[in-house]
Parts: C-alpha cells; structure tokens; sequence
C-alpha cells in the first residue's frame, strides 16, 4: 500500500483514492496484531499465578477478549463489503466497559499476600489486553473515517422481506419472499 500511491487513477475513486487512510488502518492493524502477538507469548509462557488473582481478572479479559475480536471481524466486513455498520461501535463500547471493570480490578489490590513476581505475568496480560482495546477503537474510528471518505453504502439489514400470506383451498402455504 505504501507504494499504491504512484499507480495510475482507476476506480470511482480516480486521483482522490484515501490512499494515507489505508496506510493509517494498516499502521493500526500492524500495532495490534503486535500486542496480540505479545499477549499470546505470555499467555503460552507465562509462570503459574496464583489461582485468586487469576480468577479475579480471568472473566474481564475474557470478555474484553470476546468483544475485541467481534469489533474487528465486523471492521473487516465493513472494508471487505464497502458498507457502513454500526456493530463495531457497540462491541468496542462493550469491550471498554470490560476493560474499565479490570481496571477496577486492578486497583483494589487483588494481591494482597502474593508474591510480586508470581503475579507479574497476569498483571502484564491485563496491561496489554487493557491496549488491545484501546488499539481496536482506533481501528474502528479509522474505518469510520475511511467509510465516511469513500461514501460505503448503509448496511441493509439482513434478511428483511416481507411475509405475503396466500391461502389455498387448506388455508395452509404461505409464500416467503426475501428481498437482498
């Protein structure tokens, strides 16, 4: 993409292609597959931590976890289809208010007792999936933004048809159509 720049204009775009849009998201993308990358390291080689503290934090990343990854497989149709969706945002919302609660967490001394170096690893994977989100709601202004510059069409919802009831002598068929 960094190179995308010099092609020649084609497209509904022509010489007005977002070119610095997609290089941004691109940048976006690249960092957070870092922290995700990092958390999976720690995850597979991190020391055993207490089961107490685990257990305290265990449902806030899993859920941050759950909602991250929903944002950015809706942020990735939303490039792929051209269509504006508003899904991204209620996942991110759900993902931050996760993270506030493992923040909370966090600052109520859950290791009270504990060894410090026992603890560091899940403390360390707390941090980063605390980034994780904060680099998925950039994602997701990113491709807000791109869908705005571009004009993506409104996602249409799925399935929306209408029901047309024909009775025949039984009183039975009914008639489905599905409008796409």
């Amino acid at each position: 993409a960094v190179l995308a720049r010099w092609e020649p204009r084609h497209g509904k775009f022509g010489f007005r292609h977002p070119w610095k849009q997609y290089l941004k998201i691109g940048n976006l993308t690249r960092s957070c597959a870092y922290k995700i990358e990092a958390l999976s390291v720690y995850l597979h080689n991190s020391k055993s931590t207490p089961y107490e503290f685990q257990s305290k934090i265990q449902e806030s990343c899993t859920n941050i976890s759950l909602e991250s990854g929903k944002a950015l497989r809706e942020t990735s149709l939303m490039i792929k289809k051209m269509s504006k969706s508003s899904t991204p945002k209620s996942h991110v919302l759900n993902a931050k208010s996760a993270s506030e609660s493992l923040k909370s967490i966090l600052r109520t001394n859950p290791w009270e007792g504990a060894d410090h170096f026992e603890i560091i690893p899940a403390s360390a994977v707390a941090s980063l999936v605390i980034d994780i989100v904060i680099c998925v709601e950039q994602i997701c202004e990113a491709v807000d933004k791109l869908a705005s510059l571009v004009n993506f069409v409104p996602c249409e919802l799925l399935h929306s048809g209408t029901v047309q009831p024909i009775s025949d002598i039984n009183g039975s068929v009914h008639i489905v159509t599905v409008s796409e």
